[in-house]
């Protein structure tokens, strides 16, 4: 997977949902996303379904755009989605106006 720039175009919401899922120990789902990210159940499937399109999510259970679907970060690609994300934390000591 190549980005240009190394880094994927990604909405605030997607970068939203990519650092939730990204920080929990477990899967995750889409009503857990749309809660605690504070995004409508709409948007939250909109994200995962575009971040599973583009390879960093995986679905576990129930179709993409379930409420009750699970995912998780893909794990081919775990190192760099953390390293993308420890970035762009660091640059901006760790608040870039995320809702995670």
């Amino acid at each position: 997977m190549i980005f240009k720039d190394g880094l994927p175009h990604l909405t605030r919401e997607e970068w939203s949902i990519l650092a939730y899922v990204g920080r929990s120990p477990r899967r995750v789902s889409i009503k857990d996303i749309s809660r605690d990210v504070g995004i409508d159940v709409n948007e939250a499937i909109g994200g995962v379904i575009r971040l599973k399109e583009i390879g960093m999510l995986r679905r576990d259970t129930a179709p993409s755009n379930h409420p009750d679907a699970t995912f998780y970060i893909n794990p081919e690609i775990r190192r760099i989605v953390d390293s993308i994300l420890n970035h762009i934390f660091s640059q901006y000591n760790g608040s870039i106006g995320l809702s995670v």
